[in-house]
């Protein structure tokens, strides 16, 4: 499974000292680590909303709807078409997915690879990348290796996995290679405009780009709760969704 660049990200608090004329300035990474520090949230309340979703790619494209509930590393996922027809239903925690078949509701166990992504209609959308289309939360990372200020935003460079985050007064957008895949392997996540939630900031729109552009995804959030308590047997799909 290989995907191509995580961007996305959140509310941060209006920070930087504006470099004037300089195109590139080299910055001390300390100041990088801090300032992550400051627009990381202390935690993400739970979340569960539908969204209108568009994906095009690989000579297809598909519109319609995302319902999705979050809640630390547990989440589920359900997508229908534009008629309300279910072709994705799958749920679990990292390395471990649930898959509903949407045609016999029959359970599925999946673990390794096939647990890290959606597969439906030819398309596949990353898992990991679910926190990040929400609240635009960076996966965390080993250690910083560079820092610097372009025409006045801020560029990071991290390892564990290997990482490019932009921000200014938030986050903008991340290039990501996930771990054990090549460059032409990366994601990107661009947040768009942050919506005042019931708890916390979380990102109204959405775009994710792999496969160098081959492959995009967009997302907009238009039923929101936060906060949301869950049942033991929601992410395995023995209650409803809704």
């Amino acid at each position: 499974m290989s995907f191509k660049r995580l961007l996305l990200f959140l509310a941060f608090p209006a920070l930087f000292t504006f470099v004037s004329c300089a195109t590139f300035v080299s910055l001390d990474t300390s100041v990088a680590a801090g300032d992550l520090a400051r627009l990381k949230m202390k935690s993400y309340p739970s979340f569960k909303g539908v969204g209108s979703l568009k994906l095009r790619g690989m000579g297809s494209s598909f519109a319609g709807l995302m319902a999705l509930a979050i809640d630390a590393g547990k989440y589920r996922i359900e997508i229908y078409d534009a008629v309300g027809r279910t072709v994705f239903a799958g749920g679990g925690a990292p390395g471990k997915m649930i898959r509903i078949d949407p045609n016999t509701g029959e359970r599925e166990e999946l673990t390794g690879k096939r647990a890290e992504v959606a597969e439906f209609e030819g398309f596949r959308v990353p898992i990991a990348s679910l926190k990040s289309i929400v609240y635009g939360a960076p996966p965390g990372f080993n250690a910083i290796t560079s820092f610097e200020e372009r025409n006045g935003k801020r560029i990071v460079k991290t390892t564990g996995p290997e990482m490019e985050i932009v921000y200014s007064s938030q986050v903008e957008k991340i290039r990501l290679i996930p771990p054990g895949e090549e460059e032409d392997e990366e994601v990107i996540i661009i947040v768009g405009r942050l919506a005042p939630g019931p708890i916390g900031p979380y990102a109204k729109v959405a775009h994710m780009d792999f496969g160098g552009g081959a492959f995009t995804l967009d997302i907009k959030w238009e039923k929101v709760r936060q906060g949301v308590k869950f049942s033991e047997g929601f992410f395995t799909f023995d209650e409803a969704l809704e």
